[in-house]
């Protein structure tokens, strides 16, 4: 019963840490050099992103592959946005229903929430390193979804050619 309230109690601390980081990293880009807070940009159009950039993918591997190519890009792509939604409402998300949660392995959220504080420090090398660490280590989690063939309906109506061959044997 101990190690369960220790478990519980270490992922509320990485929570928090977590939660404190993203909550200086935005008050840091809310201050401007003088120390005063700059007025909010006006509404304006919003950027379309892709398809591939919505929503969390389905299964571990397509989450985690995701996150790598989104770690190559040289320089890191902000960790607001699209990366942390994969970590925060899929890879950490602890529910049958989600869609790539890595379950009640503490080892691996923690390697996981490593990434998030490493990506909130932007630090890269650590980052992409981490990704491939869990990738290993979730070996497990990882399924491929055999692929369905969609079959061809039979079609009622005969060939042509099987027509003209019917005739000339008549």
């Amino acid at each position: 019963m101990n190690t369960r309230r220790l478990n519980s109690a270490v992922s509320v601390f990485l929570v928090v840490i977590v939660a404190s980081v993203l909550a200086l990293a935005q008050a840091g880009k809310e201050m401007k050099a003088g120390g005063e807070m700059k007025a909010k940009p006006k509404a304006g159009h919003k950027a379309r992103h892709s398809a591939a950039m919505k929503g969390v993918p389905s299964g571990v591997g397509s989450c985690l592959d995701h996150l790598i190519k989104m770690a190559a890009a040289d320089p890191l792509i902000p960790y607001e946005g699209h990366s942390s939604e994969i970590i925060n409402n899929g890879l950490l998300w602890n529910n049958p229903d989600s869609k790539c949660s890595v379950g009640a392995d503490q080892r691996l959220r923690d390697k996981v929430g490593a990434v998030a504080l490493a990506w909130n420090l932007k630090d890269a090398a650590k980052v992409r390193s981490l990704l491939e660490e869990v990738k290993a280590a979730a070996g497990s989690l990882i399924t491929e979804k055999p692929k369905t063939r969609k079959h061809k309906r039979a079609s009622t109506k005969t060939s042509t050619a099987t027509k003209t061959d019917k005739a000339a044997a008549k």
